[in-house]
């Protein structure tokens, strides 16, 4: 059985995995967020999981490696609070992003809290 680490930065966050940072620009769109590419510094966490859960946080974030999905699922590097870098996967906002959802960074890191 393969594993994967998939960097989580809203809803998906358990506040049990390791504290991480990825590079791009957070947007509230209400009851969820998400991120498109950007220089911001974006806090989040790394999570292991399966083939299995990843097929299911597919079908959550609404991926269907199609291009006119919700989200788009990418391999990207991301920083752990210690420095060291590692290559996750993430999803990322797939659609126009409408006016008025950045959120702007606080001392420096966008959070979705």
């Amino acid at each position: 059985m393969n594993t994967h680490k998939l960097f989580v930065y809203g809803t998906l966050r358990t506040g049990e995995g390791p504290v991480a940072f990825i590079q791009g620009r957070l947007h509230n769109f209400g009851r969820f967020p998400g991120v498109v590419v950007g220089t911001d510094k974006v806090k989040g966490e790394i999570i292991e999981i399966t083939d299995a859960q990843l097929k299911e946080f597919d079908r959550y974030e609404g991926y269907a490696n199609k291009p006119d999905d919700l989200y788009t699922r990418v391999k990207a590097w991301v920083t752990l609070e210690s420095g060291e870098r590692t290559e996750t996967w993430v999803y990322l906002f797939n659609k126009k992003v409408p006016p008025n959802t950045y959120i702007a960074p606080v001392d420096g890191i966008s959070e979705w809290k």
